[in-house]
């Protein structure tokens, strides 16, 4: 018996807690000790919350979960499931959006339970390996603080688009409770095993010149920057009226015609915004990050 004297569902409570701190293995306990002072806590539970009538009606599995999880941690980015195929379809629209000059490889893996989501650094117009002999690895991020093995421009960029993929992720994984509660596992590689990765200046068609959101911004395609004329834009933060979301609005204040329509909409495309008729302008569920 582990927990003495309960005269109230407080009292059962702040013993829970008092016991937890002692017996959880990564305190110095077992999982052993941490089990039976679960079960002990489930069955006094019940007793109490019937007890105490003015009780807020949850259950002990969702009393210890609030417990355990207080140092869980969910993403800027992350607002509630996504399926695997549309949120690595945002992942890999997103980084080809930060690093459009970069060749990635973004697929996913579902199994019973979950699923991953892979990204991988096949080309880049500069080395990213300290170690020139170095073709292909795979990054653990636990690490990064001491990296060495990559330049310092690979290493800033490998931290972003780590930080990106994190925005979308939720972790509430505990040894007690659930190991595997996240939305998603991802790996990150420099290369694959059967494609090393290579150094190649990739050739970028547009070119983008941004201010702050809410600003006016202008693009216009750098192989005929003299023949054509450059697009006014003004994006606005307005919400998804279906769930309350943030979302961005980009307008386009000159009249194309249906060919530049059909041009400028394909690059509206691959930053991941799409037409509105209900807004009458490009809708992106993330900020425009080239227009940051």
């Amino acid at each position: 018996m582990y927990f003495n004297n309960i005269d109230s569902l407080e009292t059962l409570k702040s013993q829970y807690k008092t016991l937890a701190m002692k017996h959880h293995p990564d305190m110095g306990g077992t999982t052993n000790e941490m089990q039976a002072v679960n079960a002990e806590f489930e069955m006094l539970y019940k007793v109490w919350i019937i007890k105490t009538p003015t009780a807020t009606k949850t259950s002990s599995s969702e009393y210890v979960h609030e417990f355990y999880t207080q140092n869980g941690w969910a993403g800027s980015n992350y607002h509630g499931y996504i399926p695997f195929k549309e949120q690595t379809k945002i992942l890999r629209d997103g980084i080809k959006t930060m690093y459009p000059e970069c060749k990635w490889s973004v697929s996913f893996e579902t199994y019973s339970g979950g699923g991953s989501i892979y990204v991988a650094l096949m080309e880049a117009p500069f080395e990213v390996f300290s170690d020139l002999n170095e073709q292909d690895t795979q990054i653990y991020f636990h690490s990064f603080g001491s990296e060495t093995r990559f330049t310092p421009d690979a290493l800033d960029m490998l931290k972003k688009v780590d930080a990106f993929i994190k925005s979308y992720r939720y972790d509430d994984s505990d040894g007690q409770m659930d190991y595997f509660d996240t939305n998603f596992y991802y790996h990150f590689d420099i290369g694959q095993y059967d494609k090393p990765f290579k150094v190649v200046n990739r050739h970028i068609n547009v070119k983008t010149r941004a201010n702050h959101i809410d600003k006016k911004i202008t693009v216009s395609d750098e192989a005929s920057e003299a023949e054509k004329p450059q697009y006014t834009y003004t994006i606005l933060e307005d919400t998804d009226t279906r769930d309350n979301s943030k979302i961005w609005l980009v307008k386009i204040e000159e009249k194309l015609g249906k060919e530049e329509y059909i041009k400028f909409a394909e690059f509206m495309k691959s930053l991941g915004g799409y037409w509105s008729r209900f807004k009458h302008a490009f809708l992106f569920k993330n900020k425009p990050e080239l227009f940051a």
